[in-house]
């Protein structure tokens, strides 16, 4: 899906002689003024990007959220440019707090295996005779 998108784009942004940058400037366009083929590519863009939402939700094991792409505004964004194609508001908070506990999990996981590995290539610690000798004068 990653390939069929990276293709989407290079095609579209060959054809219409733009970058990305403004490739994703129509994408987020709700109102497209063009003719109806190109319109249709965008659509296919955008269908790509849901497809790969979806998909990777089912990867996560997240079946029980419906992303609902489509076109909003979000408040984080400049109200002069809020409008984007993307889930739905509330599922994308959804999708962030389950991305932060699964953040966290990983980090705790990568934690408890780094301290393992340090415990087993620890050398045992021996007091060497010569360290008391050392020290014995004092």
């Amino acid at each position: 899906m990653g390939n069929l998108l990276h293709q989407k784009r290079v095609e579209l942004t060959s054809k219409l002689k733009i970058g990305l940058t403004d490739l994703y400037n129509l994408f987020h366009n709700k109102n497209l003024n063009f003719d109806v083929s190109l319109q249709e590519e965008i659509e296919e863009l955008r269908q790509l990007h849901s497809d790969i939402d979806n998909e990777i939700g089912n990867i996560l094991g997240w079946n029980d959220l419906s992303l609902n792409h489509n076109f909003y505004d979000l408040d984080i964004l400049p109200e002069s440019d809020r409008t984007r194609y993307t889930v739905h508001p509330p599922v994308r908070r959804e999708i962030l707090k389950r991305l932060l506990i699964l953040n966290k999990s990983i980090y705790s996981e990568e934690q408890n295996k780094a301290l393992s590995l340090l415990k087993k290539k620890a050398p045992k610690k021996t007091i060497d005779s010569n360290v008391n000798d050392l020290f014995s004068n004092f």
